[in-house]
């Protein structure tokens, strides 16, 4: 086996627990901000780039898990069945909480039985509907769902098609125009934070653009030159929140947006993907958490919402601290109960398959392989080596 070939089993053998942390520290922050707002207490200022955050890490754990197997034949028909049976258990959960408290939110503006019915339809194909004119969101009964339309519609669409034909050149050309796209988006909204409603749906596609398919260029440098520099999994995981939290204002924030999308990220990953592990258990209980802490909070936070507010509970930074430690709990079982779900699915569809031949050998159907299913979560799998924490199978495939 030659050396590249040595090199990309390798990769498909080790699980990046570094950013399966950041992963998991991603999507505590959205959780803080979502329920910061809500509650009119802290939140981390920037806590919605960890979208982006989560489109890299996605094109980068992609790239280097499947493009491997791309190469030796795996079809797109494989490819998108993995990615489906990787993340539609727990959207479709999220969407079921989604229109339940809904249901019991009925007097949220501009919301009626008929347009959650319409949204849970749509949504059981991973799609928007525009049910709710004066809140514009895409997903009205599961807001962050938003990000999977484009993470599954879009991104991994695109990078499965047009595979052969995404070479070096190709591929960096994508990335630059939708980095422009960015910039003009940035001037032209005053953020970066768009592709979750209506008003703000076109420039969503740059937006995943350009963070997902960095990810995968970032994941092919990273296969070819892996950094010298080998820094603690800590320094990363506290790296995240301080960035996301820093408490910037004005023209100096629309700059620092993009800072975070285009170098600050990127550095974070590349490097990280390097570090050295001392306690590997803690990224790694992050990142399994962190797909199902992100597709279930906003409903669960709707729904507590609700409940305070008939309680006469007082709201403040007590509840907020509760509400997060309680979804992280509960997302951690989740993920178990995900893992065993996924392996049940991917055994009927390859029973429905008929022929295990068609799958070409890529889909999991055993434990082993379904625990690492798509990139972990949202994304993730590692090169070996100092730092590496080697997985008890191959890994496969996962948010955002």
């Amino acid at each position: 086996m030659s050396s590249t070939g040595f090199r990309e089993r390798r990769a498909e053998k080790y699980r990046y627990v570094t950013l399966d942390g950041l992963r998991g520290i991603a999507a505590l922050m959205v959780v803080l901000y979502h329920a910061g707002h809500g509650l009119g207490t802290w939140s981390p200022r920037f806590g919605y780039l960890a979208v982006d955050l989560f489109f890299l890490l996605s094109g980068f754990v992609l790239a280097l898990s499947y493009e491997p197997r791309f190469r030796r034949g795996m079809g797109a028909a494989d490819f998108l069945i993995a990615r489906i049976v990787r993340l539609y258990p727990l959207y479709l959960l999220g969407l079921v909480l989604g229109v339940a408290t809904a249901l019991l939110n009925m007097d949220f503006p501009g919301l009626t039985f008929r347009g959650v019915l319409v949204s849970f339809c749509f949504g059981l194909f991973g799609l928007p509907s525009d049910v709710v004119p004066q809140h514009q969101a895409l997903f009205a009964v599961n807001g962050p769902c938003w990000s999977l339309f484009f993470e599954f519609w879009v991104a991994n669409v695109v990078f499965v098609l047009f595979r052969k034909k995404l070479g070096l050149k190709a591929l960096l050309t994508l990335v630059f125009v939708c980095g422009v796209g960015l910039v003009a988006t940035e001037k032209a909204y005053y953020t970066v934070s768009v592709g979750w409603g209506w008003n703000n749906f076109a420039p969503g596609f740059v937006r995943v653009g350009f963070s997902f398919f960095a990810g995968v260029a970032l994941a092919r440098y990273h296969a070819a030159r892996p950094p010298k520099l080998k820094l603690p999994s800590w320094f990363f995981i506290l790296a995240l929140p301080v960035l996301l939290s820093l408490p910037l204002a004005g023209r100096l924030s629309h700059r620092y947006e993009l800072i975070c999308v285009f170098v600050l990220f990127p550095a974070l990953i590349y490097w990280g993907a390097a570090a050295f592990e001392r306690r590997p258990w803690f990224g790694a209980a992050l990142g399994d958490a962190s797909y199902a802490m992100y597709v279930i909070h906003d409903p669960l936070w709707v729904l507590c919402s609700w409940l305070v507010s008939r309680m006469a509970i007082q709201q403040g930074f007590v509840p907020q601290l509760i509400f997060v430690l309680g979804i992280a709990g509960l997302s951690w079982g989740l993920n178990i109960a995900d893992t065993r779900a996924r392996i049940i699915l991917m055994s009927r569809v390859r029973a429905w398959r008929h022929s295990p031949s068609r799958a070409g050998g890529y889909l999991p159907v055993d434990r082993r392989v379904a625990e690492k299913s798509d990139e972990l979560s949202l994304s993730w799998v590692a090169w070996s080596g100092e730092g590496k924490t080697p997985t008890t199978s191959p890994t496969t495939d996962v948010a955002d």
